[in-house]
């Protein structure tokens, strides 16, 4: 089941939600690696990765567990919550 959504498009986040930060695209570059190899590799199409990348939308779990195994890390090498500032 897909999660509720803003304007019709699954995993699409609210205008005042706050975007995971990923490094998709660095880990990307790094490996020379192009959208389409990584949505081979996690098993994700190829558009739903660019949307990702581009913070165009968050990630569910489920793909972002998928994307981690692809590159061969942790989720939290590759999301993380945005920092809130001093505390």
């Amino acid at each position: 089941m897909e999660p509720r959504s803003v304007g019709g498009e699954p995993g699409r986040r609210p205008r005042d939600a706050a975007l995971a930060k990923s490094r998709v695209g660095v880990l990307l570059f790094e490996r020379g690696w192009t959208d389409q190899d990584l949505a081979e590799r996690s098993g994700l199409e190829r558009v739903r990765i660019n949307r990702i990348k581009n913070g165009r939308v968050q990630p569910t779990v489920r793909e972002a567990l998928l994307i981690a195994r692809a590159f061969g890390c942790r989720v939290g090498d590759v999301f993380s919550l945005p920092d809130d500032g001093p505390g």
